[in-house]
């Protein structure tokens, strides 16, 4: 049942990121790429916060803000966009960083930038990410 949801919610997320890179193309801004999403997303009738603070707690003593998601759907899945025409490896450990710290199971980066916007295989990509779409699984 909770895999049936994740898959449902990750269909819908993927859906619309295809809709907003075919609308628009691989040339806006990141932030262009997130607002216009987030519409997206919302008008699928899923709960979606921007911009997530995520603090630490180190010896008792809280960092705030030390790191912001760009984005969490219905609570469960973490989203990190970029518009680049490649990624390397800190863009994935950014992503896994923010799932280990906020003790979530799935993310998505999202490549807005990538000139082939399909899915890509971390174990297989080396240190180039060059496809538009990766899940990452904590």
């Amino acid at each position: 049942m909770i895999k049936m949801i994740y898959e449902e919610i990750t269909s819908q997320i993927i859906g619309c990121a295809f809709d907003v890179r075919r609308k628009y193309g691989k040339y806006m801004l990141e932030s262009f790429y997130e607002q216009v999403l987030e519409i997206e997303l919302k008008s699928q009738g899923l709960k979606v916060e921007r911009q997530v603070h995520i603090d630490i707690v180190h010896k008792g003593v809280v960092i705030p803000n030390a790191y912001v998601a760009d984005m969490i759907v219905e609570d469960k899945i973490v989203l990190e966009l970029k518009a680049v025409k490649t990624m390397g490896v800190s863009e994935f450990r950014q992503l896994m960083t923010y799932l280990a710290l906020m003790d979530k199971r799935l993310g998505l980066l999202i490549n807005f930038g990538a000139a082939d916007f399909s899915f890509g295989d971390i174990k297989n990509s080396g240190i180039t990410l060059d496809k538009g779409l990766y899940r990452i699984i904590n």
